[in-house]
C-alpha cells in the first residue's frame, strides 16, 4: 500500500505542477489505515 500511495501522489503531483487547476485534490480512502498512510506521506511533503 505504501508503494502504491507514493506512486499515486507522484502522478498527481506531476500533473498539478503542469496545470493551474484543480487547486485542491482529495484522496478518498475507505480504510483508516490507508488514510493514515496518506496523512503521513502528505506531512512529509510540507
Amino acid at each position: 500500500m505504501i508503494r502504491s500511495c507514493a506512486s499515486r501522489m507522484r502522478v498527481v503531483g506531476n500533473w498539478l505542477a503542469k496545470h493551474a487547476l484543480p487547486g485542491r485534490v482529495i484522496f478518498c480512502c475507505f480504510a483508516e489505515g490507508d488514510a493514515e498512510i496518506y496523512r503521513r506521506m502528505l506531512q512529509g511533503l510540507r
